[in-house]
């Protein structure tokens, strides 16, 4: 919880207008809601040390994309269909990553790809949790993925409904 803390306060009140890199942006990122879905995978893998830690990195992997996504929604998602105001990052001047890959949301877009599939590597001992992982990348995820990538007009390749969803 104070890593989630660290993330929000440093995003909200010491980068506020200022100009980032994306390594800067992705740990804050990983701080916020890596974090969050990082703890839910810790506790989800109590009692075997092993699998808390691999989930634990999951969830920041998870979350850290989830981030990314919920950018590049704010900047180009359509606000009846998904629910909630966007355009805050903006108007608040928040250092997203949308400001380090404005004109280049396809590079952004492929690299959120690639990070939902690296968990795919690192859950394969745990096959059920595996395909768990995909049935939430496909239920959750890939509807706002579909929302940004629609109206990008991006192609996208990542197909978790197989069962080696590799990038294609």
């Amino acid at each position: 919880i104070k890593e989630m803390c660290e993330g929000e306060f440093q995003q909200e009140f010491l980068c506020r207008g200022e100009s980032l890199t994306f390594e800067q942006v992705r740990d804050i990122n990983r701080k916020k809601t890596g974090a969050l879905f990082a703890l839910a995978g810790y506790v989800y893998g109590s009692g075997e040390p092993k699998l808390q830690n691999v989930f634990e990195e999951v969830g920041y992997i998870t979350g850290t994309a989830y981030q990314f996504i919920d950018d590049m929604l704010d900047r180009f998602g359509d606000e009846s269909r998904i629910g909630k105001t966007l355009g805050t990052d903006k108007k608040k001047n928040k250092p997203t990553a949308m400001d380090i890959f404005s004109g280049r949301e396809t590079e952004l877009f492929f690299l959120i790809e690639e990070m939902l599939y690296n968990p795919e590597k690192l859950l394969a001992p745990w096959p059920k949790v595996r395909s768990g992982y995909r049935a939430y990348i496909r239920e959750y995820i890939r509807p706002v993925f579909n929302e940004v990538s629609n109206r990008l007009e991006i192609c996208h390749s990542l197909d978790t409904s197989s069962n080696t969803a590799e990038p294609v």
